[in-house]
């Protein structure tokens, strides 16, 4: 019954001040991010995530200068290249043609709740269950504390061969595609169908 975030007021009204959440973040020479969290992953950066994702609702709602490639370059260890940005925004050539990833982030007030029959059902799942995750995730879903969550409620994790990616971000899938691959096919072999 709590909205996670205060809805965007005027979400039709265009806002060329406002800028990408990303702009400010410390990336290296060659446009890797700098590391977000320890190999504990604790946050190294004074970072309130919270209060990005309050700025980047707005932005991805209201911004003239927003593209789609934004949200995943945003949340990528590393750089994307200018053919995966163009791939990424191509099938969104106008501002029109944008609705889902203008308002993607604002989703996030409708999912209250609707998690919870998903996550009971996870805490009785015995069949083996493998966590691969991003350490340089800024967000909640790089925090130490969620992926144990995984290991002390699901039980099929136990025994099972957990990933950390010291090199991957939120879009993980994007910066080790090819080392997420090898990880599953591997423990799709180790774990067969019955």
């Amino acid at each position: 019954g709590k909205l996670p975030y205060k809805p965007v007021e005027n979400p039709d009204e265009l806002d060329a001040t406002l800028e990408a959440f990303y702009d400010d973040w410390p990336h290296e020479d060659d446009g890797r991010q700098k590391p977000f969290r320890d190999e504990d992953g604790n946050l190294l950066l004074d970072l309130d995530f919270d209060e990005v994702f309050r700025g980047w609702m707005p932005y991805t709602l209201k911004s003239p200068d927003f593209r789609a490639h934004q949200t995943v370059e945003g949340m990528t260890y590393f750089p994307l290249s200018d053919e995966d940005k163009a791939a990424y925004d191509a099938p969104y050539p106008s501002r029109e043609h944008m609705a889902l990833p203008r308002v993607w982030p604002s989703m996030m007030l409708q999912v209250e709740g609707l998690n919870k029959d998903a996550w009971a059902g996870l805490t009785q799942f015995d069949k083996p269950f493998v966590v691969i995750y991003g350490l340089n995730d800024p967000g909640i879903l790089g925090s130490k504390k969620t992926y144990e969550r995984y290991f002390e409620n699901v039980p099929g994790t136990a025994g099972q061969p957990h990933s950390t990616l010291k090199e991957a971000s939120h879009f993980l899938q994007e910066d080790q595609g090819e080392e997420i691959a090898r990880r599953i096919v591997n423990f799709m072999e180790a774990n067969p169908l019955p």
